[in-house]
């Protein structure tokens, strides 16, 4: 745990959830769920002058293609409190992000890539920075990533090409889940999943690692659009919930993360 950080159990399936802390006004409040109860909740009980919530880019349709702008037409909202099917996950993401744009305090939306996921909630709580934003980074060819990864393991093994029909013979799935390649996308549809348009947060201030120095995890480069504030401290609570006391004028803003599951391509 940080140093002036405190950590507060909840669990927000309870009615209960957030007594822990309701109770304190907070200068930004970070939220990565995927259920619309958790969110109309948090609006309802939390006090905060700015919301960040972490979304995916799930929320834009399948196939939208590549290098999608976070302008593009989304899925329409989930009508339901929770879910737990990849199926609805999408729609229960933009339902998510219709409540946090409808609180009238700042928000931000954010379709962001896990290993930048702390450092660019920060910044866009720091910032106050309002609206989407398609936090992944430049597109690449995967050959280009896989001998990256190979000159940093120092590994001389040699590519070979298979194709899906031959992958899924060896029962390999694509995207994510049991013996699957992570990085591989085997559906033409949603080859462009992953391709975001990245121009808004990088005028933002978030600056990304060159992609050929893959080695440890590093937190995300950044560069300050506005004066820094004084900082506060920085309390977390259970429920994917980050909270960040400082004294602050309202505002909300959203993060669109990756997509997850392979898809079209933002907690």
């Amino acid at each position: 745990m940080p140093q002036g950080a405190a950590f507060v159990r909840d669990d927000r399936d309870q009615p209960d959830g957030l007594s822990g802390v309701a109770r304190t006004s907070w200068d930004a409040v970070v939220d990565v769920t995927g259920h619309p109860v958790h969110v109309r909740r948090a609006v309802r009980e939390l006090q905060t002058d700015h919301w960040v919530f972490v979304t995916t880019a799930n929320v834009y349709p399948s196939g939208a293609g590549a290098d999608v702008h976070e302008s593009a037409p989304l899925l329409a909202p989930f009508d339901g409190d929770r879910t737990d099917s990849m199926d609805t996950y999408g729609s229960a993401k933009v339902a998510c992000e219709v409540a946090y744009r409808d609180t009238g305090t700042p928000a931000t939306l954010s379709s962001t890539c896990a290993t930048w996921r702390c450092g660019w909630c920060v910044l866009a709580a720091e910032e106050q920075l309002e609206g989407a934003f398609n936090v992944t980074g430049p597109t690449l060819r995967l050959s280009q990533v896989l001998d990256a990864a190979a000159r940093a393991a120092g590994s001389t093994v040699r590519r070979r090409a298979l194709s899906a029909t031959r992958l899924a013979e060896l029962g390999i799935s694509a995207w994510m889940g049991p013996a699957s390649l992570q990085l591989c996308i085997d559906d033409p549809s949603t080859r462009g999943f992953g391709t975001l348009d990245v121009s808004r947060v990088l005028a933002a201030g978030l600056m990304c690692h060159p992609w050929r120095t893959l080695s440890a995890p590093r937190s995300p480069t950044r560069r300050r659009v506005r004066p820094r504030a004084q900082r506060g401290s920085l309390r977390r609570t259970r429920g994917e919930r980050w909270g960040w006391r400082r004294s602050r004028s309202p505002t909300t803003r959203a993060v669109r993360e990756p997509a997850a599951r392979a898809r079209h391509t933002s907690p």
